[in-house]
C-alpha cells in the first residue's frame, strides 16, 4: 500500500449519505453483536491467494464470498466457440456477460484475483482456460468496483506454453470490401508465474458509394458516388506484453505494456467540385503494474497506470481544418478484502478500496484560418466501502440470507463531490436457487471526451430532418462540451438464477430492473421535431428553410426512466459417445476440478517434465486431450430482452416522450420492444459449428408529418461459424505439422438481411437506403490457426 495517508473524501460525504446511514448503523450493531463470537482459524496456501470465506474445501482460482456464477463454461465448451482469445470469447458470449444495469463491458478477474486491466487478458488464448465463470452485478462491488458490470472470472491451467500464429481475410459477397488480418504471439503459464506477447496487424479496403446501389434525390447513382466513402480504409497495428512473477508470501506481480495504432482514411465526396478527405491517427499507450498478496487472511492489491493517447485529424476541403488532441493519465488504488470477525450466521466480509488519479486533455483546432485551443485536467480522489452481512446459514430452514451494504465518495476537482450508495439482499432457499434484490443510487460525471474533445466540423453527412421529412448533406460538429453536469441515476433490480436439475446441465436466469436517470450526459444525434424544438440553436438552416448544420455535441438529459425485463437460459447435452479418458493419477485428483463439475472437463494440469520444465506430451496425454476433443455436445441458449417503459424528457419543463411508441435519441433506429438472441453449437470429433441468430422487434419514429414518420421493419441476422481442428482428423495421423491446427470459415448475415426503412407514403428516405445502413451486408471470413506447444 502507499504512504499518502487517509483519503480526505468531500465535505458532502457524510450528509448525502445519511439515507443509508441507518443500514451502516445496522450493520455494525451485528458486528457489535457478534464481537464476542470465537473467530474461526484461518489457513492460507503459500503458493496462492486465498478468500477469506472459511471452509473445507474451495475451488482453485475461486472468487471471494459464496457467489454462485450464473454461467459456467468448462474447456470444451469454451472450445465450441471457436474464439481465438478472450477477448473473441467474450464478444462471442455477449448476451451472457451484458449487465442488466447498464452497457458497460465486465469486470475481468484472473484466478479470482483483480487485474491490471483488460490488455492484460485480452490476448490469451482459450486453451489456456480451465474454467470461465459468469457472476451477478453483486460481486464486482466486493472487487471495489461499479455496481454495474457484470464479473468473468477466467481459471487459467496451471501450466500451459505455446506459440500462436493466425492469418485471416475477410470479404464481401457484394463485393468492394476486403480485410486481411495477422496475428502472432506466445504464452507460457507456470502457475503464478506468466509471460505473454503479442502482436496484431489489420488492413481494411474502403467501401465506396459507388460499389453499392445508393441513389440521390432522382433515383440516379450520385455524381461524387465514386469519392464518398461507406467505410474507411483502415491500418490497424498492436502490440502487447506480460510479464507476472510470484513473489514470497503468496505476493504476485503483473507488469503490462500495450501500443495501439489506428489510421482511417475517408472521402468525403466533391465540395465546390474538389474531392473533400479526412485522415485520423490514433495512437493510445499505456503502462500498468498490479501486485496481490494475502496476509493473515487479508487479501490486498496495489495497482498503477500511466496511459497516453494521441488523435490527429485533417480534413481537406477549400480549407484545411486540422484537429490534435492529447489525452494522458496516471492513477493507482489500493484494494483490501477481508474478514474481520464471524458470528453464528457466518462471516462478515469488508471491502475496502481507495484510488487516485490526474487525467489531461489537451486540443488544438485549426478552422478556417482561426485557432482554438483547450486545456482541461482532472484530478480524483476516490474511495469506497463494502460489508457483507450473513443474517443466517444455507443449512437453515429458510436457506441462506444475506445483506450488503455500500458507499463511496468520489472527488473531482473540476466537479466536487460525487457520492454513490446502496444495498442488496441475497436469499439462497437451496443450492440451486438464487434471489438478489438491490437498489443503488449513484452521480455520473461527464467523461474527460464529452467535456474535453476537440470541437471539429464534417461536412457532406447525410441526416434526415424530421421536420421537413427530407434527407439532406449538412455540417456536423462533434466535440466536448465544458457546461456539462454531473447526473443521477437511481437503479433497482429484482432478479433470479437456478440450475434446478441435478441430471441436466441447464441454468437460468431473470432480472427486472428499473432505472431513473436525471441529468445523465448524453449524445444529441438526431434532428427529430422533438430535439429541434427544444435545443433549437443547435440546428441551423438557410433562408430556404433546408437544414444546414447540426451540433451533435452531447446535452445533459433532463430525465429517462426505463424498465425493462431480461431473462435467458444455457443447456449443455452431451452428443453420441463419450469415450473415457485414462487418468494421470492425483495430479488429476489435485487440480482444482470445481464440486459438482463434470469428470473429463479438462480440469486437470499437464504432468512436468523431469527438473520441472515444459511438459512431455507423453502417449497417455496425446490419448486424454484426443477423447476430450472426440466426445460430442450440443450446446442451446436464448437470451430475450423486453423494455415495458423507456421515458425521456429532453429539457426540464418539457413534455415527456415515449422512446418506445415513436419517440428517438438516435435516427440510426428507433428502441425496440423486444430483442432476442439464440446459439446453437455442436462439436464431435473435432468438427464444430455454431449459429447464432439475432432478432429485434419493429420500431417507428414519428415527425411533423407523413413522409416525416418513418417505420423500421423487424430484422433477423443469421452467423454461421464451420471450424475444425485439423490435428484430429484421422487423415492428420501422420502429419505432426497439422496438430493444433485449426481452420474456420465464418459467414456474417448468411441470409444477406439489411434494415428496411419506410416513411409514411411507403416512400425510403434517402438517408434510410438499406445499403447505407449495412453497407458490407453479408460476409465470408476464412481464417486458419495454428498452436505450437
Amino acid at each position: 500500500m502507499d504512504n499518502r495517508g487517509p483519503v480526505k473524501f468531500p465535505d458532502p460525504f457524510p450528509v448525502r449519505c445519511s439515507r443509508v446511514g441507518w443500514l451502516a448503523s445496522f450493520s455494525l450493531v451485528a458486528v457489535a453483536t457478534a464481537a464476542d463470537s470465537p473467530k474461526p482459524a484461518t489457513t492460507q496456501a503459500a503458493d496462492q491467494l486465498d478468500t477469506v470465506v472459511i471452509s473445507t474445501r474451495r475451488e482453485i482460482g475461486g472468487v471471494v464470498g459464496d457467489v454462485a456464477p450464473d454461467l459456467r463454461l468448462s474447456p470444451t465448451q469454451i472450445a465450441s466457440y471457436g474464439a481465438s482469445s478472450i477477448a473473441e470469447l467474450l464478444q462471442a458470449i455477449g448476451p451472457q456477460i451484458q449487465s442488466s444495469r447498464g452497457d458497460g463491458p465486465p469486470v475481468v478477474l484472473i484466478n479470482g484475483a483483480r487485474v491490471s486491466g483488460f490488455a492484460e487478458v485480452r490476448d490469451i488464448p482459450p486453451e489456456a482456460i480451465l474454467r470461465l465463470d459468469v457472476f451477478p452485478e453483486e460481486l464486482s462491488i466486493k472487487y471495489g468496483y461499479r455496481p454495474d458490470q457484470r464479473v468473468v472470472n477466467f481459471v487459467l491451467r496451471p501450466r500451459f506454453r505455446a506459440v500462436s500464429a493466425e492469418l485471416g481475410g475477410r470479404a464481401a459477397t457484394a463485393g468492394g470490401r476486403r480485410s486481411t488480418d495477422f496475428e502472432g504471439g506466445g504464452l507460457r503459464v507456470q502457475r503464478d508465474d506468466r509471460w505473454q506477447v503479442t502482436t496484431k496487424w489489420r488492413h481494411d479496403d474502403p467501401l465506396r458509394e459507388s460499389e453499392r446501389d445508393v441513389r440521390d434525390a432522382n433515383g440516379q447513382t450520385p455524381v461524387d458516388a465514386a469519392q464518398r466513402t461507406l467505410l474507411p480504409a483502415t491500418n490497424q497495428y498492436s502490440l502487447n506484453g506480460l510479464l507476472a512473477r510470484a513473489g514470497n508470501g503468496g505476493r504476485s506481480t503483473t507488469f503490462n505494456a500495450t501500443f495501439d495504432d489506428t489510421r482511417n482514411s475517408s472521402a468525403l465526396g466533391l465540395v465546390a467540385g474538389r474531392p473533400v478527405r479526412r485522415d485520423d491517427e490514433l495512437q493510445v499507450g499505456r503502462l500498468a503494474a498490479i501486485v496481490n498478496g494475502a496476509t493473515r487472511g487479508w487479501r490486498w492489491s496495489a495497482t498503477g497506470a500511466v496511459d497516453r493517447t494521441l488523435t490527429d485529424s485533417a480534413t481537406q476541403a477549400d480549407a484545411l481544418a486540422i484537429t490534435h488532441s492529447r489525452l494522458q493519465g496516471a492513477e493507482g488504488s489500493g484494494l483490501l478484502i477481508g474478514s474481520p470477525f464471524g458470528w453464528r450466521a457466518g462471516s462478515v466480509n469488508m471491502t475496502a478500496k481507495v484510488g487516485v488519479g490526474e487525467r489531461n486533455v489537451a486540443s488544438e483546432t485549426l478552422r478556417g484560418g482561426i485557432a482554438r485551443a483547450v486545456d482541461l485536467s482532472r484530478r480524483t480522489v476516490d474511495g469506497q466501502l463494502s460489508v457483507d452481512v450473513p443474517l443466517t446459514e444455507r443449512s437453515s430452514a429458510i436457506g441462506g440470507l444475506s445483506v450488503n451494504f455500500n458507499l463511496g465518495s468520489q472527488n473531482l476537482s473540476d466537479f466536487g463531490g460525487l457520492r454513490s450508495d446502496g444495498v442488496g439482499v441475497t436469499w439462497n432457499p437451496s443450492r440451486q436457487w438464487r434471489w438478489v434484490a438491490s437498489y443503488t443510487q449513484d452521480d455520473v460525471a461527464p467523461t474527460m471526451q464529452q467535456l474535453g474533445d476537440p470541437v471539429s466540423a464534417t461536412p457532406g453527412v447525410r441526416v434526415f430532418d424530421f421536420v421537413r421529412g427530407e434527407t439532406v448533406f449538412v455540417t456536423r460538429l462533434d466535440g466536448g462540451d465544458a457546461t456539462l453536469r454531473a447526473g443521477r441515476r437511481n437503479v433497482g433490480k429484482l432478479g433470479f438464477s437456478a440450475q434446478p436439475f441435478e441430471s441436466l446441465d441447464l441454468s437460468l436466469n431473470a432480472n427486472y430492473v428499473l432505472t431513473d436517470a436525471r441529468n445523465l450526459p448524453t449524445a444529441l444525434s438526431v434532428a427529430s421535431t422533438d430535439a429541434q424544438a427544444v435545443f433549437a440553436n443547435r440546428f441551423v438552416r438557410d433562408a430556404t428553410g433546408r437544414l444546414t448544420s447540426i451540433d451533435a455535441r452531447p446535452i445533459n438529459l433532463a430525465r429517462r426512466e426505463r424498465g425493462e425485463l431480461r431473462w435467458g437460459f444455457n443447456l449443455n447435452m452431451p452428443w453420441g459417445p463419450q469415450p473415457e479418458a485414462p487418468a494421470f493419477g492425483r495430479r488429476d485428483r489435485d487440480a482444482g476440478a470445481p464440486a459438482g463439475a463434470r469428470s473429463g472437463e479438462g480440469q486437470s494440469e499437464r504432468p512436468r517434465a523431469a527438473g520441472g520444465g515444459p511438459p512431455n506430451v507423453t502417449p497417455e496425454m496425446r490419448d486424454r486431450m484426443m477423447s476430450f476433443a472426440r466426445r460430442g455436445s450440443i450446446q442451446f441458449s436464448v437470451n430475450h430482452t423486453l423494455r415495458v417503459r423507456d421515458d425521456v424528457q429532453l429539457a426540464p419543463g418539457t413534455s415527456t416522450l415515449d422512446l418506445l411508441h415513436g419517440a428517438s435519441l438516435s435516427d440510426s433506429f428507433g428502441q425496440p420492444t423486444q430483442e432476442v438472441e439464440g446459439q446453437l453449437a455442436f462439436m464431435r470429433n473435432g468438427l464444430n459449428g455454431r449459429i447464432t441468430a439475432q432478432w429485434r422487434d419493429a420500431t417507428e419514429i414519428r415527425g411533423n408529418a407523413l413522409r416525416s414518420d418513418l417505420r423500421y421493419g423487424a430484422l433477423t441476422t443469421i452467423n454461421v461459424r464451420l471450424f475444425a481442428d485439423l490435428g484430429l482428423q484421422p487423415f492428420a495421423r501422420n502429419l505432426p505439422s497439422l496438430r493444433a491446427a485449426r481452420v474456420s470459415l465464418q459467414v456474417n448475415n448468411l441470409l444477406d438481411t439489411r434494415p428496411k426503412v419506410r416513411a409514411g407514403d411507403g416512400s425510403t428516405p434517402l438517408n434510410f437506403q438499406s445499403e447505407l445502413l449495412d453497407p458490407v451486408g453479408r460476409s465470408v471470413r476464412l481464417n486458419v490457426r495454428k498452436l505450437f506447444f
